[in-house]
């Protein structure tokens, strides 16, 4: 993991105006590779960088009975994520 935080930071270092991330081949992030995510993406946004992810979502039942239906962070066309 410290070598992906690591190349992750370098490639937010870069500004670029947009970032892309695939995480379709990815079966299961734990609460460590989640955070990783976020950070990420408030970096990038802090940049004002443009942000998009594809990712082939499950959804579970989370404890308290609710489904988490919103892996965009609820953001709809036009708006910026939420991290």
């Amino acid at each position: 993991m410290a070598r992906l935080r690591t190349w992750l930071d370098s490639v937010v270092a870069l500004r670029a105006s947009a970032y892309g991330i695939d995480l379709r081949a990815v079966s299961f992030v734990d609460s460590t590779g989640s955070n990783m995510l976020v950070r990420f993406c408030r970096r990038a946004l802090t940049h004002e960088a443009a942000l998009a992810y594809s990712a082939t979502v499950r959804y579970e039942r989370s404890g308290n009975g609710h489904d988490d239906r919103s892996p965009n962070g609820g953001a709809t066309a036009g708006q910026r994520p939420k991290c």
